[in-house]
């Protein structure tokens, strides 16, 4: 599956710091990763790479979590960490994807 994560447009430490953004609880900046747009493309890359390896290969259960997860406060309580409400989605999407088999 792909790494679902949300950095809202406006991001900026100041105002993660000051909880401004779209994010639940603001946990972790996610400068403790990098600066935000290396994370955001070294993300991006990997999960082009695991898009590529499942089309390749169709009988793999392939859930795309990053463009099934709403990106919102509502699913991410920071770039990366879900919400309860993100992680029951979360698997939702597992189940979903898994239920055929």
């Amino acid at each position: 599956m792909t790494f679902a994560h949300y950095v809202p447009a406006n991001y900026g430490l100041k105002a993660f710091r000051a909880k401004k953004l779209d994010y639940a609880k603001h946990e972790c900046p996610i400068e403790l990763w990098g600066k935000p747009a290396n994370v955001v493309a070294g993300v991006a890359q990997h999960n082009a790479a695991l898009r590529e390896l499942a089309a390749q290969h169709g009988d793999v259960v392939f859930v795309d979590q990053h463009a099934l997860l709403p990106k919102s406060a509502q699913c991410f309580d920071d770039c990366c960490h879900l919400t309860e409400t993100g992680c029951r989605m979360f698997v939702e999407n597992v189940v979903q994807a898994l239920a055929p088999r």
